[in-house]
C-alpha cells in the first residue's frame, strides 16, 4: 500500500495551535493585556494550555476523516483503560508528588526566591487526570496510531 503523509493532520495541528496561540499576541496589540512579556500573562495562560491540545485535535480530527464515526473511539479505547493494580496508582501520586515537591523547592536550596504560581490550585486535579488519560504513553503514539490507521497497516 502507499505510504500516505498524514497531511490533514499537520494541517489541524498547526491551526488549532496556532489560533489560539496567537489570541494573547492580538489582545496586546489592542491593549487588552499590556505586559511586556506576554505569554506570561494570567489572561493568556488558558489560550496556550488549549493550543497545546492541537496534535490531540489533528489526530481526533484525521481519525475521524479516515476512519468514520466509531475510529477514534476505538483509538481511545486502550488510553481510557483502567486496569491495573493499587501499585500502579500509588506509584503515580508518589510520582507526581515528588516532582512537585522537587520543583516546589529546589530553588530555595539555590537561595532563589520560590515564584507565585500562574495556576491556580484547582486545576493542578484537572490536570492530573488529563495526564493520567492521555499521557500514559510516549507522546509520539498520537502521530504513530495515526500513521497506521491512515494506511492501514
Amino acid at each position: 500500500m502507499k505510504n500516505k503523509i498524514p497531511i490533514k493532520y499537520f494541517i489541524a495541528t498547526f491551526l488549532w495551535s496556532w489560533c489560539f496561540w496567537l489570541i494573547p499576541i492580538v489582545l496586546n496589540k489592542i491593549g487588552i493585556i499590556s505586559e511586556s512579556n506576554v505569554y506570561m500573562s494570567k489572561l493568556a495562560f488558558p489560550f496556550i494550555g488549549i493550543g497545546a491540545f492541537g496534535p490531540m485535535f489533528g489526530a481526533f480530527l484525521s481519525l475521524r476523516l479516515a476512519g468514520g464515526k466509531g475510529a477514534v473511539k476505538n483509538f481511545l479505547k486502550p488510553f481510557l483503560s483502567l486496569k491495573f493494580g493499587w501499585k500502579a496508582w500509588i506509584m503515580i501520586f508518589l510520582i507526581l508528588g515528588l516532582a512537585a515537591f522537587i520543583a516546589w523547592f529546589i530553588p530555595e536550596l539555590f537561595g532563589v526566591e520560590r515564584i507565585k504560581p500562574y495556576i491556580p490550585f484547582y486545576i493542578f486535579p484537572v490536570y492530573l487526570i488529563a495526564m493520567m488519560f492521555f499521557w500514559r504513553r510516549p507522546g509520539r503514539i498520537w502521530l504513530e496510531r495515526l500513521h497506521i490507521a491512515i494506511s492501514g497497516k
